[in-house]
């Protein structure tokens, strides 16, 4: 497993932050983390 960061994230934090609308990327990155979280558990429950 790698990490990857990827440079558009911080372009859309920094827009986000400048129209005054980080509230609503903190609920989509939750979306995101659930999304993810969701695709790991799907992973680990094929390894049984």
């Amino acid at each position: 497993m790698s990490v990857k960061i990827d440079l558009k994230v911080f372009l859309f934090i920094f827009l986000f932050w400048l129209t005054s609308q980080i509230e609503i990327y903190a609920v989509l990155m939750i979306f995101a983390l659930i999304h993810e979280l969701a695709h790991l558990l799907v992973r680990f429950n094929t390894w049984f």
